[in-house]
């Protein structure tokens, strides 16, 4: 039983991934998908988290505050401030955004 239980909790804890932080950064680009499933953060700095290969942020569509964090996005990329976004894990190559701030 004790090895049973080992077992599962090593294939669970191997399959989750802990929210990280991407450095402060500029957005150079913000766009949709072609097929509407995301709003895409792309930015001057190539900074790169966990083992995503693409510095791109994808914000789902059905993130609950989209709208929010669009909207700090294009306040930041019109007043040339730096952002700083919280991601988890990747999808496809691109990181999976949480949350965004702007920073000073």
């Amino acid at each position: 039983m004790k090895r049973l239980m080992c077992v599962i909790i090593l294939l669970i804890s191997g399959s989750t991934c802990a929210d990280e932080s991407l450095p402060p950064q500029t957005i150079s680009r913000i766009e949709t998908g072609w097929g509407s499933e995301a709003i895409y953060v792309q930015f001057v700095e190539k900074n790169y988290v966990e083992s995503c290969t693409d510095s791109m942020v994808r914000f789902s569509r059905d993130h609950p505050m989209l709208k929010d964090v669009l909207s700090i996005a294009l306040s930041a990329f019109h007043a040339g401030k730096k952002v700083q976004v919280r991601v988890s894990g990747c999808v496809g190559a691109r990181h999976n955004g949480t949350a965004i701030a702007i920073v000073q």
